[in-house]
C-alpha cells in the first residue's frame, strides 16, 4: 500500500502506521510504536520557481444535474466570473489578469452553500467541488487535481447574500480554487511535512534476554524523538545499531524471521531519520521479501510497513521533474483556454458526404471535450451515468467568419496533414451500461493489424482490428486484456509472453509483434 498524503492548508501528512497484535505469542513476534517526526520535502518541479506571475480562469460546469449545484447558484456563479478577476494565492507567485508565466483553469463542478461554522462563529462554510489544471506558458499541461472539501471557510462577516450574492458566492470559489493549487505550490517549492512510522520490538521473548531488550530501547527512543527530536534520538541509537545489525542475520531459536523483520524496520527507520536514504533503501530490500501485510478494521485497510517505508524514502529523494528546452512559441490565455477547451488539430481534412453540412473541409478543426466527470457526494452512492452525447466538431472556416458545428458521427472521413486517420465512434460500457463517443487516432498501422487509441475524452482507450474487419476489440469492455489475446491467439507468441496478467501490455509492441508473427 502506498502512503497517502492527507493535506491540510500549508503541509501534507503521511498516514501514521499503528498495529494492535496480541502479547500471549509462544514464539517471538513483531510490535510496533508509532513515531512522528517534521522533515522537509524537496521540490519536485523545481523548474518552475523561474516562473513569477500566474492567471485564472474561472468556468462553471454545464453538468447541472450530475452535481449538487443548483442551477440558480450556478447562473450566479457564471455571472460572478463574467468580467471578474478571480482573487487567489499560489505561493510566492504574483497573480495577474493575463498572460501569466502559469495558466490555472478551475471548472466548479458542485458547490452548496452551508452555513455558520459551529465551532467558529467568525467562519461561514460551503462545499465546493473544483476540477483544477494548470497549464505552463507554452501550453503544456502541469498539473491536474480535482478537489473536493466540505470545509471551505471565509470570513462570515464578507458573506451578503441578501445585498451582494454573487460576490459572496465567489468568495467560496476563490478559497478552494486556492487550497486547490497547494500540493502544486508542495511540488514546485517543497514543503516541511508531518510524518509517522513505526519502531519494532518483539513479543513472547522472556526466554530470550538479548530480544527483551528491544523492547526497552523502542520505547526510550520512542520518548527522546517525542521530547527532545530527531538529533538525540539518532545520538541515543547509535551503541544499539551494531546489535540490530547483528539481529538482521538472526538464525537462533524461534521464528527468526520475525526477529529479523523487527531489526529491518529499525535499521530503515534510524538511518531514514538520519537523512541516510540509500541504506535506508537497502534495508528495505532486505526488508520486503520476508514482510507481512498487516490489516486493520476488520481487513478493509492492508499494508506492509516495507512498503510504507520504501514510499517515505522516494518522498524524500523524489525524482526531479526537469523542464526541458523548448523551441514552442509562448501562448496567449486565450490560446491556452482554447486547448482546454477543445482538442485541436491544425491542418486537418474532413469529408461529409450528405445533409446541409456536405462537402470537403481543410483547416483548423477543433473538437469539444467533455467535461471531467463528477460524481457527487450527496447521491447516497447512486451513480448517475453522463449522457450518452456526440461529439461536437468545429469545421475549418469558410471564410464567413462564423463556425459551423457538426455532430462527429456525421463526418464520412477525417485525416490531419500527415495523411494519419481519426475515427470518431461510439463505445459502449459493460459496466456501467452507458455509452461513449471517442475521437481516436491511428497510431499504428501494417498490411495486418491497425490500432487507435483516443484523444477525446481521454487516452486510455484503444481500438484494434484486423485487416478485414471493421469491429476490433477494445478496451471499454469488460476483461479487455482478454478479448485482446483471444482476439490475437493466431498468434501464439503473444499469448505465451503475456500469460501472465502482471505483465503490462504495450500496444505498439503487441502490434508490431503480431505484424511480425508467421
Amino acid at each position: 500500500m502506498s502512503i497517502k498524503f492527507r493535506c491540510t492548508k500549508s503541509f501534507c501528512t503521511l498516514g501514521s502506521i499503528f498495529l494492535l497484535t496480541a502479547s500471549l505469542a509462544k514464539a517471538q513476534e513483531v510490535n510496533y510504536e508509532s513515531i512522528s517526526f517534521s522533515r522537509e520535502v524537496p521540490a519536485t518541479l523545481p523548474a518552475l520557481q523561474q516562473d513569477r506571475t500566474y492567471d485564472v480562469r474561472g468556468i462553471i460546469t454545464n453538468q447541472v444535474n450530475n452535481a449538487f449545484i443548483s442551477k440558480e447558484h450556478a447562473d450566479d456563479l457564471k455571472a460572478a466570473f463574467t468580467g471578474n478577476t478571480l482573487v487567489t494565492n499560489f505561493g510566492k507567485l504574483i497573480q495577474v489578469d493575463d498572460q501569466g508565466d502559469l495558466h490555472v483553469i478551475a471548472l466548479i463542478q458542485a458547490f452548496k452553500f452551508i452555513g455558520p461554522n459551529p465551532y467558529n462563529a467568525q467562519q461561514s462554510l460551503a462545499q465546493v467541488a473544483v476540477h483544477t489544471t494548470v497549464y505552463d506558458r507554452y501550453g503544456r499541461k502541469v498539473f491536474i487535481n480535482p478537489y473536493e472539501s466540505s470545509q471551505v471557510a471565509v470570513p462570515a462577516s464578507s458573506i451578503d447574500f441578501k445585498n451582494n450574492k454573487r460576490a459572496s458566492l465567489a468568495l467560496f470559489a476563490q478559497k478552494a480554487i486556492t487550497e486547490s493549487l497547494v500540493p502544486l505550490q508542495n511540488k514546485i517549492y517543497g514543503y516541511q511535512g508531518k510524518f509517522s512510522t513505526s519502531l519494532a520490538y518483539l513479543d513472547g521473548v522472556k526466554k530470550f534476554p538479548e530480544l527483551k531488550e528491544l523492547k526497552e530501547e523502542i520505547n526510550g527512543l520512542q520518548s527522546t524523538l517525542k521530547k527532545n527530536g530527531i538529533e538525540a534520538y539518532l545520538e541515543q541509537a547509535k551503541p544499539y545499531l551494531s546489535k540490530w545489525q547483528t539481529l538482521a542475520n538472526y538464525q537462533g531459536e524461534g521464528n527468526a524471521s520475525e526477529v529479523i523483520r523487527a531489526a529491518l524496520q529499525n535499521l530503515a527507520v534510524t538511518n531514514l531519520l538520519q537523512g541516510n536514504y540509500k541504506e535506508a533503501m537497502v534495508y528495505v530490500e532486505q526488508y520486503k521479501p520476508i514482510d507481512k501485510s498487516i490489516r486493520q478494521m476488520m481487513g478493509l485497510i492492508s499494508y506492509k510497513n516495507s512498503e510504507e517505508l520504501e514510499s517515505m524514502i522516494r518522498a524524500f529523494t523524489p525524482e526531479l521533474q526537469e523542464e526541458t528546452a523548448s523551441q514552442l512559441a509562448v501562448l496567449s490565455t486565450p490560446e491556452v483556454m482554447d486547448r482546454y477547451k477543445y482538442y485541436l488539430i491544425p491542418k486537418a481534412k474532413i469529408v461529409i458526404e450528405s445533409g446541409r453540412n456536405a462537402g470537403t473541409y481543410e483547416g483548423l478543426v477543433k473538437v469539444l471535450r467533455s467535461e471531467p466527470y463528477y460524481q457527487s457526494k450527496e447521491k447516497n452512492g447512486m451513480v448517475e451515468l453522463p449522457s450518452t452525447t456526440d461529439l461536437s466538431v468545429c469545421l475549418p472556416s469558410t471564410g464567413n467568419g462564423s463556425e459551423t458545428w457538426v455532430w462527429g458521427s456525421t463526418i464520412k472521413s477525417f485525416q490531419d496533414e500527415n495523411g494519419k486517420e481519426y475515427l470518431i465512434r461510439k463505445f459502449g460500457s459493460a459496466i456501467t451500461g452507458g455509452a461513449t463517443y471517442y475521437l481516436l487516432q491511428n497510431t499504428y498501422q501494417s498490411p495486418k493489424l491497425v490500432v487507435y487509441q483516443s484523444l477525446v475524452p481521454g487516452n486510455t482507450e484503444y481500438l484494434m482490428m484486423k485487416k478485414g474487419d471493421e469491429k476490433g476489440v477494445r478496451s471499454t469492455l469488460l476483461n479487455a486484456r482478454k478479448n485482446m489475446l483471444e482476439y490475437l491467439s493466431d498468434c501464439p507468441a503473444i499469448g505465451t509472453k503475456y500469460a501472465n496478467s502482471q505483465t503490462p501490455i504495450n500496444l505498439q509492441e503487441v502490434a508490431e509483434a503480431y505484424t511480425a508473427c508467421k
